[in-house]
């Protein structure tokens, strides 16, 4: 499992007040609703009180950020956007640092380099540090960034200038919806696990890093799990960065809300987070259930382990994850009876209330075992041989997974399985403390399609 997909968590904030850097006219005030994904991306609905004129007209709309082209969205009564403008003060990209110094941080949080930015191609920037030049993918981990710029002193700089048609005059609420660059937020899970008890006791923690150089503020918000697609420009984008600030405690969280087939989580409190910050907000209660450990071998039938050992992988099995659903994110599980031990660390996927939960934590470093594959009498028939040690001092079940190729089966003498994993035959295996245990089984390949 891997959390590098396009993930679709995302923080849904709605504020009462414009955002900082966001210069609202004196005729007219605004409410700003925003939604931040985990791959660097905000969907913004802001909602201004206009007065406009019947007929074909220009609109100066303040922004605190430029908006991704194509993204933009007009709704009004008898209202529709023509066309628009966008001014170059806000949110310059990264283009206009060209020739200018920035740093590199090879991901979110680490020590920056200095550098000088010397062309943006495509999708990739080359900064030149100390004497190399660099080729910075800008969907990669790594941050570039470079001081935050002062708040322009003309308002129609940070502006787009829309062209709308109205069916009629008067004063209405508008709103505009567009996608920005924008910080990231996911879930952590940390868990301590008793291994007598059978117990995995699992917290989870939405961490919010803003790396822009504006707060975020929201007298009311949302933490929100579920995919939605998008298409266009979905990589993230450079962003500027700021200081390091400490944050406010976390807020209390509401239990889950299902909205629109996706799952919201209510922080009671609102939200705020300064410029270049980062924030931990406590998901949900924790919640205890009951886990298994595995030791497993899995195999492709067919691969050939050579002369060495390999060791077997230690498993965690949730059978039911509880009345929560729970997003997709990293987690940590410590021992309960061990004095600061880290048993692994997985990532799950999103995970609905009431399903099983697999984690795999790491290898087991005294189970090990050596395989081959060998050819029988007929040039189809194929024989797996193990030998399975145990350096512990006391006896361990060991399971073994082999996923044969597609048309094969399993020979008459072959042992019988003790169940399937996704359609594989297991086994399970005793193996005695500080001893070792053969395990042999054969398979037919499927005969070639006739000409």
């Amino acid at each position: 499992m891997t959390l590098s997909r396009t993930a679709s968590i995302a923080l849904l904030a709605l504020a009462a007040t414009p955002l900082a850097g966001l210069a609202a006219d004196k005729d007219s005030d605004s409410q700003t609703a925003m939604t931040l994904y985990a791959d660097g991306m905000a969907v913004v609905q802001q909602t201004r009180n206009e007065t406009l004129k019947a007929g074909t007209q220009r609109l100066a709309w303040p922004l605190a950020a430029r908006p991704q082209p194509g993204s933009l969205a007009l709704l009004g009564q008898g209202v529709r956007l023509l066309g628009y403008d966008q001014g170059p003060g806000a949110g310059a990209g990264l283009d206009s640092r060209i020739g200018q110094s920035v740093t590199i941080a090879d991901a979110p949080g680490a020590t920056p380099r200095e550098g000088r930015l010397l062309a943006v191609d495509g999708n990739a920037a080359r900064v030149r540090v100390d004497d190399r030049v660099l080729r910075i993918a800008l969907d990669g981990p790594a941050v570039i960034g470079w001081p935050a710029a002062a708040a322009s002193e003309d308002a129609n700089d940070d502006a787009l200038s829309l062209q709308l048609a109205a069916d009629k005059a008067g004063r209405q609420a508008v709103s505009l919806w567009y996608q920005r660059a924008a910080p990231a937020w996911q879930a952590r899970y940390s868990g301590v696990y008793d291994a007598k008890a059978q117990k995995l006791r699992l917290a989870a923690t939405a961490v919010i890093d803003n790396t822009t150089d504006q707060a975020l503020n929201a007298d009311s918000a949302w933490l929100v799990a579920g995919q939605a697609q998008r298409v266009g420009e979905a990589a993230p984008q450079p962003m500027m960065m700021a200081a390091k600030a400490q944050t406010r405690a976390a807020a209390p969280v509401g239990p889950a809300e299902a909205v629109g087939g996706l799952y919201r989580y209510p922080l009671a409190d609102g939200l705020n987070v300064p410029a270049g910050a980062t924030r931990g907000v406590a998901l949900m209660p924790p919640v205890s259930v009951k886990a298994t450990r595995e030791t497993r071998f899995s195999h492709y039938a067919m691969a050939d382990s050579g002369s060495g050992r390999e060791h077997a992988q230690r498993i965690l099995h949730v059978a039911d994850v509880g009345d929560q659903p729970l997003p997709a994110g990293a987690v940590q599980v410590y021992d309960s009876q061990g004095q600061a031990q880290l048993l692994g660390a997985d990532t799950l996927d999103d995970t609905p209330a009431g399903a099983p939960l697999t984690l795999t934590l790491g290898q087991a470093f005294d189970i090990t075992a050596s395989r081959e594959v060998t050819t029988g009498k007929a040039s189809n028939a194929r024989r797996v041989s193990m030998t399975l040690y145990n350096a512990t001092d006391k006896p361990r079940r060991v399971t073994i997974i082999e996923t044969l190729p597609d048309g094969a089966r399993l020979s008459d003498e072959s042992p019988k399985p003790a169940g399937r994993d996704d359609g594989a035959p297991m086994w399970e295996i005793q193996v005695p403390a500080q001893g070792q245990a053969r395990f042999a089984y054969g398979f037919t390949l499927a005969e070639p399609a006739a000409e």
